[in-house]
């Protein structure tokens, strides 16, 4: 049985959803606490004691990869596309893999915002949808029945790019149960996560605030390329771009940044280690100019 439910711990769960996605009798559903964040609730009328749960939690039996660096290669890279890199973050690499996986007619998965503004892990398959999962967002997603999704598509043989926090890309391999050579994942250089609940708290505030209707969110302001929360808001019939403060002045990107907010179980995660989980992993290279004289 999950140490979590055994122990109530709260620091023993990431919210992957791998545990409630492999129980074969449904026994498992995940439920919102107070803060927003959601866990594993256990219905022992239907638990059968096989302990598949227990043996794919990335936090139970983490993957733990070796932290010898000596073989590791890291880049310094973004793509040539300016428009994309626009749009993107960290240099549009993102993108880019995404771009290969599409052309073979496989998958891509990531976190996008649904109409309501929840942040959701989903599937997409063609460059058109693309746009959907760039861009930062600093709150955990939702992976929903992801890992389900992605199990029948390597089992077709299709190829799939699956990205996101290094617990969740654990939590899919950990699901899967098996190597697969048409499984291509990239985990990020994570911070930590704020639950959807103190999202939505910081959206209503933004709303009264400027008094109009949230249409678009960017966590990045990508015109200045700085941490500066960027919102397309709709406002007497009229659409207007603002800008939030500056992260020292922005209340949720302060927090956010100094880890007020995240999950209990970041502040001992056992992916935040130089040994990563993904294949690749995605994070921001600013000021790299400083440190190379030699730049593309």
């Amino acid at each position: 049985m999950l140490q979590y439910i055994d122990t109530q711990k709260k620091e023993l769960c990431c919210g992957c959803r791998a545990c409630e996605q492999i129980c074969h009798v449904h026994a498992i559903i995940m439920k919102e606490d107070e803060e927003g964040f959601l866990y594993p609730h256990l219905n022992m009328n239907l638990c059968t004691q096989c302990g598949l749960c227990e043996k794919v939690c990335p936090i139970s039996e983490p993957i733990l990869v070796s932290s010898e660096i000596a073989n590791m290669q890291v880049y310094a890279a973004m793509t040539r596309d300016v428009e994309l890199r626009k749009k993107s973050s960290s240099g549009g690499l993102f993108s880019e893999i995404a771009s290969v996986i599409l052309h073979a007619e496989g998958g891509v998965y990531g976190a996008a915002f649904d109409r309501e503004f929840r942040l959701k892990h989903v599937g997409v398959f063609s460059e058109k949808e693309l746009d959907r999962l760039r861009g930062s967002k600093y709150l955990q997603s939702d992976t929903g029945t992801t890992f389900s999704q992605v199990r029948d598509l390597l089992r077709q043989g299709k190829s799939v790019y699956y990205t996101g926090t290094p617990c969740q890309i654990a939590g899919l391999k950990k699901f899967l149960r098996r190597e697969y050579e048409n499984l291509f994942t990239s985990d990020l250089a994570c911070h930590g996560v704020p639950s959807q609940k103190i999202f939505f708290a910081y959206k209503d505030y933004l709303e009264h605030k400027n008094v109009g209707r949230i249409s678009s969110f960017n966590f990045r302001d990508l015109d200045g390329w700085g941490p500066a929360i960027n919102i397309r808001l709709e406002r007497r019939n009229k659409t207007v771009v603002v800008a939030d403060s500056y992260y020292l002045f922005s209340p949720y990107l302060y927090a956010f940044l100094n880890g007020y907010l995240n999950r209990p179980v970041c502040y001992s995660c056992p992916y935040a280690r130089s040994g990563r989980v993904g294949d690749i992993t995605l994070a921001d290279f600013w000021g790299v100019r400083r440190f190379f004289l030699l730049w593309m």
